[in-house]
C-alpha cells in the first residue's frame, strides 16, 4: 500500500473513532513484542521451546492414504525447489489453498485435503508444502522445521505455485496451528485474488499495517482453553480488524488448542464438527 493510502486509513479512525486508534496502536505494539527477534521467530515460532506446547504436540496417529491426489514440483524464480499436494476438481477455476501444521506436508494434511475436496465439491485443493518436502516425526524436529521457514521463501512459494497451478482462479485458503498464521498471511500477500480465508488457532498478524492489504472475508476458529493463542490474543486481533474496516468473523470452542486435529491427542469430536462445518459453509459462499 502507498504511503498516502495508510495514512489515509489513519487519518480517517481519527475522525470516525479516537477508541479504534487506541486499538490500533496497542495492537501495533503488541505485534512488535511479538516479533522483536526476526522474520523467522513469527507466528507460532515463538512457542518453540516452551515445553507444554511441546507435550501437547504428541506425534500424530498415522492414517492410511489411498491418495487421489498427486504431489507436485516445481521451482521459484530465487531456484529453490518446492512441493504442493494436488487434488484437481477438473475443469474448474476455483482453488483452495491448504496450509499444514508444525509436523509438514504428511499423510494427515494430505487425507484432510481428500475430506476438503469431498466437501467443496468442484474446487481443486493446492496444500502447499512451506517445508520443501521434509516432514517431522517429533515435537523436537517440528520446532526445528517451523523455526526453519524463512517468511520471503515461503511467500515466494506460495506465489509460484499460485501461478503456476491456479492463476486466475478464484482463490480462498484454510491452515491449522502453524498453517492458520500462514492462511492469513496468504490473504495478505494476494490481497483481492484471494477471497475466503479460515484460520484454525493459528496466530494472527498484528501489524496493521500489513491487514490492510487483505480483500477477502476471513474467519477464524479458536479454542476458549487454548493457552497460546488465547482469547485476549483473538480479541486484540479481533479489535484490529475491526479498526482498519475489515471483515473477520471469529468463533470460539469449548475446547483445547488442535481440537480439530483428528490425528492430535486433544481432538474434541464434537466441536471439530461444529466448527468444520462452519468453514465449510464459509468457503462455499465464496468460492
Amino acid at each position: 500500500m502507498e504511503d498516502k493510502s495508510y495514512m489515509k486509513v489513519i487519518l480517517q479512525l481519527c475522525v470516525n473513532n479516537r477508541l479504534m486508534i487506541g486499538v490500533f496502536v496497542l495492537s501495533g505494539l503488541f505485534y512488535q513484542c511479538q516479533t522483536k527477534q526476526n522474520t523467522q521467530q513469527e507466528g507460532m515460532s515463538i512457542f518453540v521451546g516452551d515445553k507444554s506446547f511441546d507435550q501437547v504436540h504428541k506425534t500424530p496417529v498415522a492414517v492410511k492414504l489411498d491418495s487421489i491426489g498427486k504431489m507436485l514440483n516445481y521451482k521459484t524464480s530465487s531456484g529453490t525447489n518446492e512441493k504442493a499436494f494436488y487434488i484437481e476438481a477438473p475443469q474448474s477455476n476455483k482453488t483452495l489453498l491448504v496450509f499444514h501444521e508444525w509436523w509438514g506436508l504428511n499423510d494427515n494434511i494430505k487425507k484432510e485435503c481428500q475430506v476438503l475436496s469431498e466437501r467443496l465439491p468442484g474446487v481443486n485443493i493446492l496444500a502447499i508444502d512451506l517445508y520443501s518436502g521434509q516432514v517431522a516425526t517429533s515435537s523436537e524436529e517440528a520446532g526445528k522445521l517451523m523455526q526453519a521457514v524463512n517468511k520471503e521463501r515461503a511467500l515466494e512459494n506460495i506465489k509460484t505455485a499460485v501461478n503456476n497451478f491456479a492463476k486466475g482462479h478464484v482463490l480462498g485458503s484454510i491452515g491449522w496451528c502453524f498453517g492458520g498464521g500462514w492462511s492469513l498471511q496468504s490473504a495478505i500477500l494476494l490481497e483481492d485474488q484471494l477471497r475466503a480465508c479460515v484460520i484454525y488457532y493459528g496466530m494472527p498478524e498484528m501489524d496493521a499495517s500489513k491487514l490492510v492489504k487483505i480483500k477477502a472475508q476471513v474467519l477464524g476458529i479458536f479454542a476458549e482453553r487454548d493457552a497460546w493463542i488465547t482469547p485476549e490474543i483473538v480479541k486484540s486481533f479481533d479489535e484490529t480488524m475491526k479498526a482498519i474496516g475489515k471483515d473477520f468473523k471469529p468463533y470460539s470452542f469449548p475446547a483445547e488448542h488442535a481440537f480439530a486435529n483428528p490425528s492430535g491427542s486433544r481432538y474434541d469430536e464434537g466441536a471439530s464438527e461444529e466448527a468444520n462445518k462452519i468453514s465449510i459453509n464459509f468457503l462455499m459462499e465464496f468460492l
